[in-house]
């Protein structure tokens, strides 16, 4: 039987990053992220902010936060994981047809906010989304930005393509402790 104690030498506060870490650790090693890639991360919790330092470690040149706490932005842009941070409004929890309406109105809002349109390449897109809430709306949004930065407004699904094949960028779905992976293997 495995001894799952916590070593006398190692506090609590540092004991509790292990299993977020080891959940975002094993995200990069599937995702593979190279340096200079430009990643966007959708929330900035526990796990989105470790995402955003291990990014920004790595070597990603645009690491782009967002979440609907400014507290939190600002933490991973103070901290120098986040070399830009967008507000979302927050809203009630919705799935469906809601979550969807949702999410394109957080995508759109991030494509014309200052963040989004003050980093050169962006215009291509993303080369990295991992999506860090298990929020549905957010789990949405990740496919559309995937999908492209002129997202249409009208369909975010079209019927003749599937968004899980035709997608160039990798995304992440990293949620305690399970991710699903999309893209690019």
């Amino acid at each position: 039987m495995a001894d799952n104690r916590i070593p006398s030498t190692l506090s609590l506060h540092t004991a509790a990053l292990a299993e977020p870490l080891s959940v975002v650790l094993q995200a990069f090693k599937r995702a593979q992220i190279a340096p200079a890639s430009k990643v966007l991360i959708l929330g900035a919790g526990a796990v989105g902010l470790l995402t955003c330092s291990l990014a920004k470690a790595s070597g990603c040149t645009t690491v782009i936060a967002v979440d609907i706490e400014q507290g939190k932005l600002d933490f991973a842009k103070e901290m120098g994981w986040a070399t830009g941070i967008h507000l979302l409004p927050k809203g009630p929890r919705c799935s469906g047809a809601d979550a969807l309406e949702v999410a394109k109105s957080s995508w759109e809002g991030l494509r014309d906010s200052e963040v989004f349109k003050g980093v050169l390449g962006l215009e291509d897109g993303f080369d990295v989304v991992l999506e860090c809430t298990g929020v549905e709306s957010c789990m949405q949004m990740a496919v559309m930005v995937s999908l492209s930065p002129s997202f249409p407004s009208t369909s975010a699904f079209p019927s003749h393509s599937s968004p899980y094949i035709d997608s160039p960028p990798i995304i992440l779905i990293i949620y305690n402790p399970s991710f699903v992976l999309i893209g690019k293997c």
